[in-house]
């Protein structure tokens, strides 16, 4: 499945949240040099997902705070799921 991403980077807390519209909000520690945020991102969402890294892509948005993220295994019904089991 694909879905937005909203990253806000620079953050004392890292977490993933679902947001109502249906996409996502990523905080990272991170800062938005040498691709670090996007790694990070990308390991954020596999580790709150229970998905292996290789499952998270980021599709568009590689030097934005709006991204594009391909999710394999990942199903629309079982996304609140996954996220309120981590």
């Amino acid at each position: 499945m694909t879905l937005t991403v909203h990253v806000k980077t620079g953050k004392a807390i890292e977490r993933v949240a679902l947001l109502s519209d249906g996409s996502l909000e990523v905080h990272t520690s991170k800062r938005p040099h040498d691709n670090e945020a996007n790694r990070a991102v990308a390991s954020l969402l596999s580790e709150a997902l229970g998905l292996p890294r290789c499952a998270v892509t980021i599709l568009k948005g590689h030097k934005s705070h709006k991204k594009l993220v391909m999710l394999d295994g990942v199903s629309k019904e079982s996304l609140s799921r996954l996220l309120k089991r981590s």
